[in-house]
């Protein structure tokens, strides 16, 4: 079963690679892919929300960290200067669109289902 710290990891790792390689590759010193590898843990890139029965998640994948604030120019681009997309690569990476799917398919199938399968067993015994 795949987690929401799985796909964190996944993110974080793909946006460190991107860095690395063309043609997102964004390597001076250093520094962008240290910080964005030791900012972006899973405990600081995944936001859960449970309101009553609603639950709804979040992965952010800061990748203008402090200490890189730079970093934003190097993914958005500027004027004098194209955009390396590297986070935006990472988020939208197959394999973590794949990961999610499979995220959505065991809520569905422990939230949903489950709790329909808890109310059609209450209603029987009820009958």
């Amino acid at each position: 079963m795949v987690t929401l710290k799985d796909i964190a990891k996944q993110v974080s790792s793909l946006a460190q690679l991107n860095l690395q390689r063309k043609p997102t590759r964004a390597i001076d010193t250093g520094n962008l892919l240290k910080t964005v590898a030791s900012y972006n843990t899973p405990l600081r890139m995944v936001k859960e929300i449970k309101t009553g029965d609603q639950y709804s998640f979040e992965i952010e994948l800061d990748y203008a960290p402090p200490g890189a604030e730079y970093g934003k120019f190097v993914n958005d681009g500027t004027y004098k200067m194209a955009a390396r997309p590297f986070a935006d690569n990472a988020m939208n990476d197959p394999t973590v669109l794949s990961m999610l799917d499979q995220y959505y398919e065991d809520v569905v199938d422990k939230l949903v289902i489950g709790n329909i399968s808890k109310e059609l067993d209450l209603m029987e015994a009820e009958y």
